[in-house]
């Protein structure tokens, strides 16, 4: 009788510890999934987030994390998986929330209350410039302390920005990714 109970525990024992092993593993890997689909919080804080997408992203990342190796940067888009995962495995510091920037709720994936810089990128190709003023007002009422630094393709609309706040407004030009850089590294 004895024997009979030992073997019942020993293997309710092991199949308990493979249930426990098998969960605990299952959500740290279903959380890293989340996380590299842009899926999951972010909870940095002093961070840059970086929102939007154009051609000259990479060289954008590549000189702010030349300025500072241990810049932490959100990225907010809504690109293909491939070209975040490309931009990532390049740098360490650098975290992804996927949706539309001009959202609170994607605002907050990204820690929006603690960030210490905002970058709204032009999308060049779709000329989005109002999608850029209301982020800008989203990002200054959620988090007024945050600078914004806005990438901007129509002159005409510089008003609006200015109206919302924004700290610094970069015309299209060849030198944005200097202009947008230089800001980060020394304001004003």
């Amino acid at each position: 009788l004895g024997r009979s109970f030992a073997i019942v525990i020993m293997l309710s024992g092991i199949s308990f510890i493979a249930i426990i092993t098998g969960t605990i593993s299952s959500i740290f890997t279903s959380k890293r999934i989340m996380e590299d689909r842009g899926l999951e919080k972010i909870t940095l804080k002093q961070h840059t987030i970086l929102c939007g997408w154009n051609k000259n992203i990479q060289h954008i990342i590549n000189e702010l994390v030349s300025q500072n190796n241990n810049l932490d940067i959100v990225l907010i888009n809504e690109e293909p998986e491939t070209e975040i995962n490309a931009i990532i495995s390049k740098h360490k510091n650098i975290k992804y929330v996927k949706g539309d920037y001009a959202l609170e709720d994607i605002l907050k994936n990204a820690n929006i209350e603690y960030a210490k810089h905002a970058i709204i990128l032009c999308d060049y190709e779709k000329y989005n410039d109002d999608k850029t003023i209301i982020a800008s007002l989203t990002m200054k009422n959620m988090n007024s302390s945050v600078k914004i630094i806005a990438d901007l393709y129509d002159k005409d609309k510089v008003p609006y920005l200015k109206r919302a706040n924004v700290d610094t407004i970069i015309l299209k030009d060849e030198f944005e990714s200097s202009m947008i850089n230089s800001q980060i590294s020394h304001p004003g």
